[in-house]
């Protein structure tokens, strides 16, 4: 997304409050936070889980510090997509 001539980056959503990384980007109805690129919406947890850890498919991210507002990869546990039982991240 550009605003003026400046692009803006992924970073500039996340503010840094206490131990959390806070999202100040768009959310989704069901409240999970939404980052939008080359007109796609992805999940900002993820993405952000992805960019700082690894990558990984089919499952869900929540935080651990019960902040729903919160993306700080270290904060996540996976939660199994298909039968939403909490599972562990991979090595």
């Amino acid at each position: 997304m550009t605003v003026g001539k400046r692009q803006i980056r992924f970073e500039d959503f996340i503010m840094k409050e206490g131990t959390c990384w806070v999202w100040k980007g768009s959310y989704s109805q069901k409240g999970e936070p939404i980052y939008i690129s080359r007109n796609k919406a992805k999940n900002a947890r993820l993405h952000c889980f992805e960019k700082h850890v690894c990558e990984i498919r089919g499952v869900k991210l929540e935080p651990k510090c019960k902040d729903p507002r919160c993306i700080k990869p270290e904060h996540q546990k996976v939660v199994k997509s298909t039968d939403n039982k909490t599972g562990s991240l991979p090595p």
